[in-house]
Protein backbone atom coordinates (compact mmCIF):
# COMPACT_ATOMS: atom_id res chain seq x y z
CA UNK A 1 0.00 0.00 0.00
CA UNK A 2 3.12 2.37 0.84
CA UNK A 3 6.61 2.78 0.15
CA UNK A 4 9.08 5.37 1.20
CA UNK A 5 12.45 6.05 0.00
CA UNK A 6 15.15 7.79 2.18
CA UNK A 7 16.49 10.99 1.71
CA UNK A 8 20.09 9.55 0.90
CA UNK A 9 17.77 7.00 -1.44
CA UNK A 10 19.69 4.14 -0.21
CA UNK A 11 16.57 2.43 1.78
CA UNK A 12 13.64 1.36 0.86
CA UNK A 13 10.52 0.65 2.83
CA UNK A 14 7.27 -1.02 2.22
CA UNK A 15 4.39 -1.21 4.19
CA UNK A 16 0.56 -2.58 3.40
CA UNK A 17 -1.87 -5.69 4.53
CA UNK A 18 0.36 -6.96 6.93
CA UNK A 19 1.91 -6.58 10.21
CA UNK A 20 5.66 -5.92 8.65
CA UNK A 21 7.40 -2.85 7.91
CA UNK A 22 10.03 -4.17 5.19
CA UNK A 23 13.23 -2.02 4.58
CA UNK A 24 15.19 -3.26 1.58
CA UNK A 25 18.60 -2.01 0.84
CA UNK A 26 18.27 -0.41 -2.73
CA UNK A 27 22.00 -0.81 -3.56
CA UNK A 28 21.98 -4.96 -2.62
CA UNK A 29 18.57 -5.67 -3.22
CA UNK A 30 18.62 -7.28 0.31
CA UNK A 31 15.85 -6.84 3.20
CA UNK A 32 17.83 -5.44 5.90
CA UNK A 33 15.07 -4.73 8.74
CA UNK A 34 11.77 -5.81 9.29
CA UNK A 35 9.56 -3.86 12.14
CA UNK A 36 6.53 -5.46 13.47
CA UNK A 37 3.51 -3.96 14.53
CA UNK A 38 0.56 -5.24 16.54
CA UNK A 39 -1.89 -3.87 13.31
CA UNK A 40 -1.86 -5.21 10.33
CA UNK A 41 -2.56 -2.73 8.10
CA UNK A 42 0.08 0.03 7.32
CA UNK A 43 -1.01 2.74 5.73
CA UNK A 44 1.55 5.31 6.36
CA UNK A 45 5.72 5.27 6.42
CA UNK A 46 7.95 8.42 5.97
CA UNK A 47 11.60 9.11 6.72
CA UNK A 48 12.93 11.83 9.00
CA UNK A 49 14.82 14.59 6.92
CA UNK A 50 18.27 12.95 7.90
CA UNK A 51 17.16 9.36 6.99
CA UNK A 52 17.84 8.02 10.72
CA UNK A 53 14.09 7.59 11.46
CA UNK A 54 11.37 5.69 10.23
CA UNK A 55 7.98 6.29 11.22
CA UNK A 56 4.97 3.75 10.33
CA UNK A 57 1.38 4.23 11.57
CA UNK A 58 -1.77 2.00 11.17
CA UNK A 59 -4.98 0.68 11.89
CA UNK A 60 -4.46 1.38 15.58
CA UNK A 61 -3.67 4.90 15.21
CA UNK A 62 -0.31 4.30 16.72
CA UNK A 63 2.94 6.22 15.49
CA UNK A 64 5.76 3.80 15.76
CA UNK A 65 9.12 5.74 15.28
CA UNK A 66 12.29 3.10 14.47
CA UNK A 67 16.33 4.10 13.46
CA UNK A 68 16.89 3.00 10.41
CA UNK A 69 20.53 1.96 12.02
CA UNK A 70 20.01 -0.32 14.59
CA UNK A 71 16.68 -0.86 13.79
CA UNK A 72 15.59 -0.30 17.59
CA UNK A 73 11.72 0.91 18.36
CA UNK A 74 12.67 4.40 19.53
CA UNK A 75 9.02 5.70 20.25
CA UNK A 76 5.32 5.09 20.22
CA UNK A 77 2.79 8.03 19.55
CA UNK A 78 -0.74 8.06 20.40
CA UNK A 79 -2.12 9.99 17.69
CA UNK A 80 -5.65 8.84 16.67
CA UNK A 81 -8.97 6.57 17.63
CA UNK A 82 -9.39 5.25 13.88
CA UNK A 83 -6.74 4.42 11.08
CA UNK A 84 -3.46 6.14 10.03
CA UNK A 85 -4.11 7.10 6.57
CA UNK A 86 -0.43 9.11 6.23
CA UNK A 87 1.97 10.64 7.65
CA UNK A 88 4.96 12.82 7.80
CA UNK A 89 7.81 14.09 9.33
CA UNK A 90 7.52 18.01 9.73
CA UNK A 91 9.56 21.52 11.70
CA UNK A 92 13.03 19.85 11.34
CA UNK A 93 11.87 16.40 12.39
CA UNK A 94 10.67 17.97 15.88
CA UNK A 95 6.77 16.56 15.45
CA UNK A 96 5.11 14.35 12.91
CA UNK A 97 2.03 15.22 11.42
CA UNK A 98 -0.39 12.49 10.50
CA UNK A 99 -3.97 12.32 8.96
CA UNK A 100 -6.83 9.54 9.43
CA UNK A 101 -9.92 8.56 9.35
CA UNK A 102 -11.72 9.59 12.54
CA UNK A 103 -11.40 12.74 10.31
CA UNK A 104 -8.67 14.92 12.18
CA UNK A 105 -5.29 16.39 11.32
CA UNK A 106 -2.45 15.44 14.55
CA UNK A 107 0.39 17.14 15.21
CA UNK A 108 2.30 15.34 17.61
CA UNK A 109 5.76 16.70 19.28
CA UNK A 110 9.00 14.11 19.40
CA UNK A 111 10.42 15.58 22.26
CA UNK A 112 10.05 15.23 25.71
CA UNK A 113 8.26 17.51 27.76
CA UNK A 114 9.76 18.15 31.23
CA UNK A 115 5.67 19.35 32.51
CA UNK A 116 4.92 15.85 31.87
CA UNK A 117 2.17 16.81 29.58
CA UNK A 118 1.68 16.52 26.04
CA UNK A 119 1.93 19.27 23.82
CA UNK A 120 0.48 17.97 20.64
CA UNK A 121 -2.95 18.68 19.32
CA UNK A 122 -5.23 17.49 16.93
CA UNK A 123 -7.24 19.92 13.91
CA UNK A 124 -10.97 18.36 12.52
CA UNK A 125 -11.35 18.31 9.37
CA UNK A 126 -14.81 18.12 9.48
CA UNK A 127 -16.95 16.34 6.70
CA UNK A 128 -13.53 15.31 4.85
CA UNK A 129 -12.16 12.05 4.36
CA UNK A 130 -8.26 12.63 3.97
CA UNK A 131 -6.25 10.22 2.05
CA UNK A 132 -2.94 11.78 1.44
CA UNK A 133 -0.52 14.42 2.86
CA UNK A 134 2.48 16.28 2.04
CA UNK A 135 4.50 18.96 3.93
CA UNK A 136 5.00 22.17 2.15
CA UNK A 137 7.15 24.32 4.05
CA UNK A 138 8.06 25.07 7.58
CA UNK A 139 4.44 24.68 8.89
CA UNK A 140 2.41 23.97 6.01
CA UNK A 141 0.28 20.55 4.73
CA UNK A 142 -1.29 19.63 1.72
CA UNK A 143 -4.01 17.11 2.65
CA UNK A 144 -5.92 15.06 -0.24
CA UNK A 145 -9.40 14.29 0.33
CA UNK A 146 -12.79 12.29 -0.42
CA UNK A 147 -14.08 15.60 -1.78
CA UNK A 148 -11.78 15.65 -4.80
CA UNK A 149 -10.17 18.85 -3.43
CA UNK A 150 -6.97 19.48 -1.66
CA UNK A 151 -6.64 21.64 1.47
CA UNK A 152 -3.41 23.57 2.28
CA UNK A 153 -3.12 23.78 6.37
CA UNK A 154 -1.32 26.17 8.57
CA UNK A 155 -0.44 23.81 11.56
CA UNK A 156 0.35 26.97 13.47
CA UNK A 157 -2.07 28.80 12.99
CA UNK A 158 -4.53 25.86 12.83
CA UNK A 159 -6.16 27.45 9.63
CA UNK A 160 -7.09 26.13 6.41
CA UNK A 161 -5.69 28.97 4.03
CA UNK A 162 -6.46 27.31 -0.16
CA UNK A 163 -8.10 24.81 -1.58
CA UNK A 164 -7.46 23.88 -4.99
CA UNK A 165 -10.54 22.35 -7.16
CA UNK A 166 -9.53 20.39 -10.48
CA UNK A 167 -9.87 16.38 -9.81
CA UNK A 168 -13.04 14.56 -10.45
CA UNK A 169 -12.23 11.75 -8.07
CA UNK A 170 -10.85 11.70 -4.31
CA UNK A 171 -7.40 12.60 -4.14
CA UNK A 172 -5.54 9.84 -2.60
CA UNK A 173 -1.83 10.74 -3.34
CA UNK A 174 0.50 14.15 -2.73
CA UNK A 175 4.02 14.82 -3.34
CA UNK A 176 5.97 18.22 -3.10
CA UNK A 177 9.04 19.80 -4.69
CA UNK A 178 10.29 22.82 -3.48
CA UNK A 179 11.93 25.84 -6.08
CA UNK A 180 16.24 26.47 -5.26
CA UNK A 181 14.70 29.62 -2.93
CA UNK A 182 12.35 27.36 -1.39
CA UNK A 183 9.40 29.89 -1.68
CA UNK A 184 7.43 28.10 -4.41
CA UNK A 185 7.01 24.72 -5.00
CA UNK A 186 5.32 22.25 -7.26
CA UNK A 187 2.73 20.14 -5.22
CA UNK A 188 1.79 16.81 -7.32
CA UNK A 189 -1.73 15.56 -6.67
CA UNK A 190 -3.36 11.91 -7.70
CA UNK A 191 -6.60 11.30 -8.32
CA UNK A 192 -9.42 8.21 -8.47
CA UNK A 193 -10.33 10.27 -11.83
CA UNK A 194 -7.03 8.69 -13.26
CA UNK A 195 -5.02 12.35 -13.84
CA UNK A 196 -1.89 13.98 -12.18
CA UNK A 197 -1.97 17.38 -11.98
CA UNK A 198 0.50 20.38 -10.84
CA UNK A 199 -0.20 23.19 -8.43
CA UNK A 200 2.18 26.25 -7.88
CA UNK A 201 2.18 27.31 -4.76
CA UNK A 202 4.03 29.37 -2.06
CA UNK A 203 5.59 28.11 0.77
CA UNK A 204 4.34 30.62 3.12
CA UNK A 205 0.91 30.57 4.04
CA UNK A 206 -1.72 33.03 3.17
CA UNK A 207 -4.18 35.23 5.16
CA UNK A 208 -7.44 34.10 3.68
CA UNK A 209 -9.03 31.13 2.13
CA UNK A 210 -8.45 30.90 -1.95
CA UNK A 211 -9.75 28.61 -3.85
CA UNK A 212 -7.85 27.72 -7.07
CA UNK A 213 -9.61 25.73 -9.91
CA UNK A 214 -6.61 25.69 -12.91
CA UNK A 215 -3.76 23.16 -13.01
CA UNK A 216 -2.13 21.64 -15.93
CA UNK A 217 -3.07 17.72 -15.87
CA UNK A 218 -1.54 15.09 -17.27
CA UNK A 219 -3.99 11.85 -17.87
CA UNK A 220 -3.13 8.75 -18.43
Amino acid sequence: WRIAVNPQATQLAVGGFTSTVTVVDLADKQITQQHQHPTSDIRGLAYSTTGDRLASGGRDGMIRIWSTTTAALLATVTAHQRRIRDLSFIKSDSHIVSISDDRTLRVSPLTADPTGKNPGYSIALEKQLPFALTVCGAAQVAIGSSDNQIHLWNIDTKQQTRIFQGHTGSVITLDFSPSDDGRTGLLVSGSFDTSIRTWQIKTNTEEAIRVSKQSTANRK
